[in-house]
């Protein structure tokens, strides 16, 4: 017993020291069949004939690799499995097959596939019995080896390739909870797998009957990525064409197949077209976000608007894109109470970095207008209850023509963890409208990554709607906390009329996809700059609380008028905006110029409304109100409150008339709680 116990451990000592078996196999991940996810350990060949496992099975498999394509593009191998053999072994200790299952025998059955050009892999284990109770190998490693050389069998799993983690089964699920595993890295186990040796995720479900197309195609894709194993568990007597042709798609398999053997992205620099296909993969296996942050719309103050791109320090010293402007604006927030009413993101928008990435490839501030650098500005703004947000762009460039982040997702998203930023607004330009389902849940995957909380803000949408094309906002409420979805707003009430018209049409149904974690953002607050009268910047004010929107001000903090400043820190329109449910509110109805907008908000029953006066001719407009204007139902009265100054309304039922006035291009907003 000591001796076999020094022979094991030795075996286990050349395994860990030299790669694999180092019999010159598997220099890049074998591809083939395997019997067992699809067809089990199924033995009655009399009731299931073309199920069992024997020779005819994998003969008519063998047989489909062959004629279908499978061979040429790289499937060679034909694996059985568990529950092959007799339940017991010859007079000689040797393994024999099940002698009605497999009447011509081993042998005849490897020589069948290799006429054919194929391989015959066969299946051991080392313990008394096999999982499925059949002889195992303990104590007769050596003779089981020599009988598989015997048999000219070409796979014995002692080990080109190894098994890391649970049986796949038929499930969507079972597929993103090995993903997921192998995303994790524990161990540092893809370091190991390279030519010769190969970690194994599992055998490809792709055509059985448990994934969908698109999940097929994640498979395909995440396995290509990981260098993995290509073996395919089906029927391929009965496979519908479109997996078939996933299977056996070349430019996949040559990712796979790639000579350097590389398991997964060290970086998006270096991938190619196996970066889409990666892409492609994240977007489908599950949410790639879910950072547990912007549970209520994200507050702060944003430079775009109203600082643009002006880069001039010298002749505009505090209008240009600088640390200075950033700090200055963060010292304003915080000693004149809007940090404390809750605006606490600090965002940098576009021109704030050097031309040229660094040597590392890495993005820098421009040296001239951010000397300090800008770990330095995101410790000023923690150091002071802030969070500092950053700009970049999916593109190669940024809108202004700075270094984007195509091909740099993964080393921008772990530079801005390591400076302590806390928020990303990624934008769309230079960049393909079709790669927009790829790059954005891409970057929010490496965000995550970081393990740095960073909110996330996506153009996404606003670029498909600027091609007269519906966005999906389900998938992009997966993968962003907030996303633009419309024109870039300006200093206007145009431009905010535009854009409150545009929200209300409510196209692709875009109110349903906000709610915690993700909002609708119809741009920046203008309020306290030049082009809105005191009435349109209430407007601007009530209908973003209505709307769930973000509360990103572009102005400038240090000159700003007094009525200005009380209604961006208006603690009731505030409490609207941020109320816990998270849902956007809705126009109503319209009736000529006025319109009627409501928003349910906590308490249960409760509800926010607004009316809107857009018309820009004569005076206010007097209008005779009851809470049923507004679809009030779930109690038989309320308390009404006015929002910006709390001045009670009264205690009403939903059919009770109230007057209200409404200036031109002006508001009323009201409060309503159940009594």
């Amino acid at each position: 017993m000591m001796e076999l116990t020094i022979i094991l451990v030795c075996l286990a000592a050349t395994l860990t020291f030299v790669r694999a078996l180092n019999n010159g196999l598997a220099r890049t991940p074998p591809m083939g069949w395997l019997s067992i996810q699809r067809f089990r350990c199924s033995a009655d060949c009399q009731s299931a004939p073309t199920e069992c496992i024997s020779e005819n099975l994998y003969m008519d498999m063998a047989q489909r690799m062959v004629e279908d394509g499978y061979r040429e593009a790289g499937y060679i191998y034909v694996n059985i499995d568990d529950c092959w053999s007799a339940k017991q072994r010859d007079d000689e200790g040797r393994l024999v097959p099940d002698p009605v299952r497999f009447p011509s025998g081993m042998k005849a059955l490897a020589d069948f596939m290799h006429a054919r050009g194929l391989k015959l892999g066969i299946y051991a284990d080392v313990g008394y019995e096999t999982c499925a109770g059949y002889p195992g190998s303990k104590f007769f490693l050596e003779i089981d080896s020599q009988t598989f050389a015997d048999l000219h069998t070409q796979i014995a799993e002692y080990c080109n390739l190894w098994r890391n983690y649970l049986d796949i089964d038929d499930s969507w699920n079972k597929v993103t909870t090995i993903i997921e595993w192998f995303a994790k890295d524990e161990g540092n186990f893809t370091a190991v797998a390279g030519p010769g040796g190969f970690n194994d995720p599992d055998m490809l479900i792709i055509g059985d009957y448990g994934l969908s197309y698109d999940q097929q195609r994640v498979q395909m894709a995440i396995w290509a990525i990981m260098a993995a194993p290509l073996y395919m568990s089906n029927d391929l007597r009965n496979i519908h064409p479109e997996s078939r042709e996933l299977l056996l798609n070349k430019r996949i398999i040559a990712i796979n197949q790639d000579p350097s053997g590389n398991s997964g992205p060290a970086s998006l620099q270096d991938m190619g077209l196996s970066v889409l296909l990666c892409l492609v993969a994240i977007i489908s296996f599950g949410h790639a976000l879910d950072n547990g942050l912007g549970l209520t719309p994200p507050m702060g103050w944003l430079s775009w608007q109203r600082y643009r791109c002006q880069l001039d320090c010298q002749n505009a010293p505090t209008e240009c894109v600088s640390e200075n402007l950033y700090k200055a604006m963060a010292e304003r927030m915080v000693l004149d109470g809007y940090r404390d009413a809750g605006y606490v993101y600090v965002n940098i928008d576009d021109c704030w970095p050097e031309k040229q990435r660094d040597e590392q490839g890495r993005l820098v501030g421009d040296k001239v207008r951010f000397p300090s650098g800008m770990k330095a500005l995101a410790d000023f703004m923690h150091e002071r209850g802030l969070k500092l947000g950053i700009y970049s762009d999916m593109g190669y460039d940024t809108c202004a023509g700075y270094p984007g982040s195509k091909f740099y997702m993964e080393m921008d998203a772990q530079t801005f963890a390591e400076w302590g930023i806390d928020s990303l607004k990624l934008d769309g330009c230079y960049s393909s409208l079709d790669d927009f389902a790829i790059g954005y849940p891409t970057m929010g995957f490496f965000l995550n990554k970081t393990g740095r909380p960073i909110l996330y803000s996506c153009s996404w949408p606003a670029y498909i709607v600027g091609n007269k094309q519906t966005p999906d906002y389900q998938l992009i409420a997966k993968y962003c906390n907030l996303w633009r979805n419309y024109l870039d707003i300006d200093d206007s009430w145009e431009s905010v009329s535009n854009i409150i018209e545009w929200f209300a049409q409510d196209n692709g149904n875009l109110s349903a996809a906000a709610g915690p974690g993700h909002f609708n953002d119809p741009d920046m607050l203008v309020i306290g700059d030049y082009g809105l009268s005191y009435d349109q910047q209430r407007v601007q004010m009530a209908m973003w609380a209505i709307m769930a929107a973000p509360l990103y001000m572009s102005n400038d903090l240090r000159n700003i008028r007094p009525e200005s400043r009380e209604l961006l820190l208006n603690k009731r329109i505030i409490a609207i905006n941020q109320d816990p449910l998270g849902i956007q509110g809705q126009r109503l109805y319209k009736a000529g110029n006025i319109e009627f907008w409501s928003r349910p908000i906590v308490p249960q029953g409760s509800f926010a409304f607004a009316v809107v006066n857009f018309s820009a001719a004569g005076g206010p407009a007097f209008l005779d109100l009851s809470l049923s204007n507004f679809a009030a139902s779930f109690s038989s009265i309320y308390n009404v409150t006015e929002a910006f100054d709390g001045t009670p309304v009264g205690i009403l039922k939903p059919n009770t008339t109230f007057r209200v006035s409404v200036n031109p291009s002006g508001v009323f907003m009201a409060v309503a709680i159940p009594v």
